[in-house]
């Protein structure tokens, strides 16, 4: 399990750490290391967790905003901790960081991090639209 971002500063976000939600914990945080920000989509499932989404790998659309971030790799503790991500204990974990690709309106696939989610769900929970908004 890869612990820093390498090359990729791209992340792709789904849920309440999309920058449309001034209330995202992390906004002011994502804010300032913003670079540029694209709607986008990736192919998983996105099921209704609560107060939040979680997103499985599986076929479906799941919408959502790519974000190229500068300092990516000091991000990631953070990002990490929020996501409740244990790169040491994978089993632990809410949500696993994993490479992704994610598809902008241009058309252009974007190679990105992403976090799936890694628990059960329930079929009833599925978002149809693929969005969280």
């Amino acid at each position: 399990m890869q612990r820093d971002a390498g090359e990729i500063n791209k992340l792709f976000v789904y849920g309440t750490l999309m920058l449309k939600f001034p209330k995202n914990p992390l906004f002011t945080l994502l804010n300032k290391h913003l670079i540029t920000r694209e709607q986008a989509f990736v192919n998983g499932q996105l099921y209704l967790l609560g107060a939040y989404p979680g997103m499985i790998k599986g076929n479906g659309k799941t919408e959502g905003e790519l974000l190229t971030l500068n300092n990516f790799n000091e991000l990631l503790p953070v990002l990490d901790e929020y996501e409740e991500f244990y790169a040491n204990q994978p089993e632990r974990s809410l949500y696993i960081r994993e490479i992704t690709f994610a598809s902008t309106k241009d058309e252009k696939v974007h190679k990105c991090w992403t976090y799936w989610y890694q628990k059960e769900v329930k079929p009833n929970d599925y978002i149809v639209s693929g969005r969280f908004w």
